[in-house]
């Protein structure tokens, strides 16, 4: 196997009674990486009905480990890594944040980042799409690497942050969604900033300090 090509050099799978029972994994010349297993394991469930509870054989720092195609699956497919844009949109004393209207969680705008997208056309990109309003983006304030589960999907999420500028004139501070789970509202810094439920909860040193960007700063929400 090479370059995350599933190349098979040998494998078995044994069958009881017409179910599967146990998966064995090699590449007959070297020991595979634990990427080259997860993207065979993810051929295999488009080609076969994989049971979860199926034992299966493979090798993890040299050492042949033996577990299920589940707990496989839990460990190591089942994460995702992203890398969003979000900005910083002030007016006077106050900063606009999203928040879903199905819960009560404020985060800064932005989002995913396509791939071949740079990260200042993705922040212009999801300011329209999301909210139809056309800014300009500034300084970049700092990366916020944070960590969160999404029912059985972990997330590595890389935030690159920055000022961003609408090209016109805010007359209020009403801001309309062209999303219908999202909402928009401007906090203030103050009190009610810390009281606010805000996600992920770290990016508040960042908009205390501006002065001190570009920081890097880390915020892990997963339970041990």
């Amino acid at each position: 196997m090479s370059h995350y090509q599933p190349i098979f050099g040998s494998g078995s799978l044994w069958v009881d009674k017409g179910r599967l029972i146990k998966l064995f994994l090699n590449s007959g010349h070297y020991i595979p990486q634990i990427a080259h297993y997860a993207q065979i394991v993810q051929l295999l469930e488009e080609k076969l009905i994989l049971p979860q509870d199926l034992v299966f054989h493979y090798y993890e720092n040299y050492e042949e480990v033996v577990s299920t195609i589940g707990e496989f699956r839990s460990k190591y497919m089942n994460k995702k890594t992203i890398i969003t844009a979000r900005g910083v949109l002030r007016r006077h004393a106050k900063i606009l944040f999203c928040y879903d209207r199905e819960g009560s969680s404020f985060f800064l705008p932005g989002g995913k980042v396509e791939i071949l997208e740079d990260l200042v056309s993705c922040l212009k990109r999801e300011f329209l799409e999301e909210c139809k309003l056309d800014v300009e983006v500034g300084k970049f304030l700092g990366c916020l690497e944070c960590h969160w589960e999404d029912k059985d999907t972990q997330h590595q999420e890389f935030a690159m942050i920055f000022h961003v500028y609408p090209k016109q004139e805010l007359l209020s501070e009403q801001v309309d969604s062209l999303e219908p789970h999202l909402g928009f509202k401007f906090l203030s810094l103050d009190r009610t900033l810390q009281e606010s439920k805000i996600l992920p909860a770290t990016v508040i040193e960042i908009l205390s300090n501006p002065s001190s960007a570009p920081n890097y700063l880390f915020e892990n929400q997963i339970q041990v």
